[in-house]
């Protein structure tokens, strides 16, 4: 069957290529952070917008992983071998059926975090061989997410903890439980910056770590697959 025009839509979460759905997310959020900051230099907005990067950054490699496999669901072979553990729920499949052919990806992606670098180069590790985060990529991120935690569960409230790892070399006196984090423009520009970049690497390592597995396997993608799988990083 030929594909319509915008048939190959339906093997991402949304119907938008993952790329193109964090590229709208950022450029927005970088919009709203460009509001000024309160009488006390508290901007809630711009707190709520590292938080949404943080989302949205989880969101887009949970999406990227459903894609892969969606698009071509043999991949999941040798990632099951790797995770004999994984399982999913019958009344889930059968929510799918007749769709299964190009959502199980999307299914199978609701089980996992992304939440972390060691989750997002495992989950890629071993669906397709990759680990799209340096170490030195993997360091920046967990410094991002200290942020971001210390603004999802405690209000942005310095903490014993994030003052001994993080006030002892800025701070001569005692912060926590006193002070709170300022989130300032330039940190939304800085950590947007940064984890568009790594957005965009794990799309293409992705997507060309699966044109080598349809390589080596002899496929060829037709319609459909074949569309999305050429747009998966537009943006």
């Amino acid at each position: 069957m030929s594909s319509t025009e915008d048939e190959w839509q339906k093997f991402y979460l949304g119907e938008v290529p993952p790329l193109s759905f964090f590229f709208e997310r950022i450029t927005e959020i970088k919009r709203l952070a460009g509001s000024p900051p309160s009488d006390d230099g508290i901007n809630i907005l711009r707190e709520l917008c590292l938080i949404g990067l943080a989302a949205y950054f989880e969101a887009y490699c949970k999406a990227q992983f459903a894609a892969i496999i969606n698009i071509h669901p043999p991949i999941l072979r040798k990632f099951v071998e790797q995770n004999k553990e994984c399982t999913l729920g019958l009344r889930d499949i059968i929510g799918i059926i007749p769709d299964i052919n190009y959502r199980i990806g999307s299914l199978l992606s609701e089980q996992f975090d992304f939440g972390s670098a060691k989750e997002i180069n495992s989950r890629f590790c071993s669906l397709l061989k990759i680990t799209p985060l340096s170490k030195k990529e993997s360091k920046r991120y967990e410094e991002f997410l200290t942020q971001r935690n210390l603004l999802v569960h405690h209000g942005g409230i310095f903490t014993m903890k994030y003052q001994r790892k993080k006030l002892e070399e800025d701070q001569q006196f005692d912060m926590a439980h006193r002070g709170s984090l300022v989130i300032k423009q330039e940190y939304i520009e800085s950590w947007s910056e940064f984890l568009w970049g790594v957005a965009q690497k794990v799309g293409y390592k992705s997507q060309d770590a699966l044109q080598n597995e349809l390589d080596k396997e002899g496929v060829e993608l037709h319609d459909d697959r074949f569309v999305a799988f050429a747009l998966m990083n537009l943006s």
